[in-house]
């Protein structure tokens, strides 16, 4: 796996860290990654890769002391953090990349969406 850790990105205004692992395989499309405007998505594809499943996972937990000086928490703010991983999978559920993510639980509004049938969603991804 290739690592392109500790990236502060920003994002309407706000800062999150993002900590990415992709496969070697990934490695000559680096430099397009690093631009603004990329999208890991559009590059896997120029790959010939196809992804087209993530999950998710979102806990909330208190800042850390680097979290606070990162975001520019104060150290008497109980603000709550989100530290969310994601996978992404290609439809034959093999793993494309993960993100670890950490941003502000404080700017966020979640809204969720989901298959209510189980045939929707890829036989090597279900009951993960």
């Amino acid at each position: 796996m290739f690592d392109s850790s500790n990236s502060l990105l920003l994002c309407r205004g706000e800062t999150k860290k993002n900590d990415q692992y992709l496969p070697f395989w990934f490695v000559e499309m680096m430099p397009e990654l690093e631009k603004p405007e990329s999208d890991v998505y559009e590059l896997l594809r120029k790959l010939g890769k196809s992804p087209s499943w993530c999950t998710e996972t979102v806990d909330v937990v208190q800042a850390n002391t680097v979290e606070r000086m990162m975001f520019g928490v104060s150290f008497d703010d109980p603000a709550p953090m989100f530290k969310i991983v994601r996978r992404s999978f290609d439809p034959e559920g093999h793993p494309l990349e993960v993100q670890f993510l950490t941003d502000r639980g404080d700017i966020y509004r979640l809204h969720d969406s989901f298959l209510l049938y189980a045939s929707g969603i890829p036989e090597v991804l279900r009951d993960k």
